[in-house]
């Protein structure tokens, strides 16, 4: 459904796909790709990391680059961490459950919404999330070793260096020419 409103609003010559992201099935070559909003964290086993990396190499033409954010260890340990977090409003509600194992890296987030479908009515939807913590040195090993080399980590939304208590990374590799 989202990629058909995608569809709707811009036609102009984009490719609209729906595909796992470590089994990619591209028709061509780009100078840039993009991964934003966790989607590296819900790669939770290396050999799918490693998969995607090789992938992204193969489809980036020499020169180009891939732009994708994380969420940071410590803001698996200190934020999400084994914790609650709920809204409670007119036209929606959530419920979020952490479950943080530090030593797998792994969080399960576990979601409730109830969405207001008229004034007396609410629906629930449930979903289920892992995510897995990745120290930003692994994640550019791993790249490193599929021939990508990181140019640049930077915190949140800036042009900023992380620091200890950064929660989200965003990461540049480059394809070499």
């Amino acid at each position: 459904q989202m990629l058909s409103k995608a569809y709707e609003k811009n036609k102009k010559d984009i490719l609209w796909v729906n595909q796992d992201i470590c089994s990619l099935d591209l028709y061509g070559t780009f100078d840039a790709a993009l991964s934003f909003l966790d989607c590296i964290n819900h790669i939770t086993e290396e050999k799918d990391l490693e998969k995607l990396f090789s992938l992204i190499y193969n489809y980036l033409n020499p020169g180009g680059v891939y732009i994708f954010d994380i969420n940071t260890v410590y803001k698996f340990e200190y934020v999400y961490g084994d914790n609650v977090f709920y809204d409670i409003s007119d036209d929606i509600s959530y419920i979020w459950q952490n479950n943080y194992d530090k030593s797998k890296r792994l969080c399960e987030m576990d979601l409730t919404y109830f969405i207001n479908t008229n004034e007396d009515l609410y629906k629930r939807y449930d979903d289920f999330h892992v995510q897995k913590a990745y120290d930003i040195e692994e994640l550019i090993r791993i790249a490193g070793e599929k021939g990508l080399n990181c140019k640049a980590v930077y915190d949140d939304m800036t042009f900023s260096e992380l620091s200890d208590d950064s929660e989200r990374a965003f990461i540049i590799l480059k394809k070499e020419v």
